[in-house]
């Protein structure tokens, strides 16, 4: 544990330590950055290791984030300099204690190592996936019903809560609040399909006693899954005709009341609608398939043999020992 600390440490150091020494033999950085200046002119030594006047130079191109100005000072740039000997000082140091070979820190090198192994190998063959028009459109008419809007119904309820300890008196008074509800929705104007002023006077449910009852739209859609109960959403899609109620519904929670408000029959989603999603989905399936067939490619090229007695035998760990900062990698350094 101490030792994955002093990595992840000695990491932190490496990408944010300022820089507040200098050179020994300080170079004039602003004479040697000139373009007339060959990329691999040493600018600077630390011990064994060089920092050349290409490896400045890209990393001002790094640092200045295409801002025109930066680094126009020789301060700046001698800030910038001192920066990546104190960076390479460090890692000479951490080498010289063995870091390099500490389990922590090559996994890290690895994970880096294969990232980058994958994005060489993968960019070109990703830039000449394609999909035409004519893909587009063959995948749209095979998978025509996937892409049809589905059948829906707008509701309206009036809700009545009960309870099971409820006496027969207050279950006959109830009973007749319902009816008398009911009647009261049957007389509203022809023209409103919701239950318009009947659920202001009567229903329970808060969210839409005040906009007529109206609980929105509902999909007939296989294993979609509203809050309202079964019986209430069958008594929904039971209903063909605006301003259409159902008989009563009796559940568990209460009574219900409800009315259909409006009904759209399934419809196709015309092609110019989809088109760009569908291109999006061939060619993210493209692209993974691509990767696929790089990753087996990879394990067709070594020899793979895998002890299944041992693996059986392995037990999962039966608590975390660790927690979730602890256990990430450290973030590789800047430099």
């Amino acid at each position: 544990m101490v030792r994955n600390i002093l990595i992840r440490l000695l990491c932190t150091v490496l990408a944010v330590i300022g820089v507040h020494q200098s050179i020994a033999a300080e170079p004039d950085v602003g004479r040697l950055i000139a373009p007339g200046i060959a990329d691999d002119a040493v600018l600077a030594s630390i011990g064994d290791d060089e920092i050349t006047v290409g490896q400045f130079r890209r990393e001002m191109a790094v640092r200045s984030g295409g801002i025109p100005g930066q680094f126009a000072s020789a301060e700046q740039r001698r800030a910038l300099l001192d920066h990546m000997v104190q960076y390479r000082a460090m890692v000479a140091q951490a080498r010289a204690e063995g870091y390099d070979m500490d389990p922590d820190v090559i996994t890290v090198f690895e994970r880096a190592m294969v990232a980058k192994f994958q994005t060489d190998q993968l960019v070109a063959p990703r830039e000449n996936l394609d999909v035409t028009d004519d893909e587009v459109a063959a995948y749209y008419a095979e998978h025509r019903a996937d892409y049809d809007r589905p059948e829906r119904s707008r509701a309206a309820i009036v809700f009545f809560k009960s309870s099971p300890l409820a006496t027969e008196e207050k279950k006959q008074e109830l009973q007749e609040r319902v009816q008398q509800a009911l009647e009261e929705a049957k007389a509203l104007d022809p023209t409103i399909t919701h239950f318009g002023t009947v659920a202001r006077k009567y229903s329970e449910d808060r969210a839409s006693r005040y906009v007529g009852g109206v609980i929105g739209w509902l999909i007939k859609y296989p294993n979609r899954q509203y809050k309202w109960e079964a019986p209430v959403v069958e008594a929904v899609f039971s209903l063909s005709e605006p301003g259409q109620i159902a008989p009563i519904i009796h559940t568990e929670k209460g009574t219900y009341l409800v009315r259909l408000v409006d009904r759209e029959t399934a419809s196709p989603r015309p092609f110019d609608q989809v088109k760009n999603g569908i291109r999006h989905q061939l060619m993210r399936s493209r692209t993974q398939q691509l990767d696929q067939t790089f990753e087996a490619g990879v394990l067709a090229s070594i020899n793979v043999d895998i002890n299944q007695e041992i693996l059986s035998g392995i037990e999962a760990p039966t608590s975390a020992t660790q927690t979730v900062e602890e256990q990430r990698p450290p973030q590789l350094p800047a430099g």
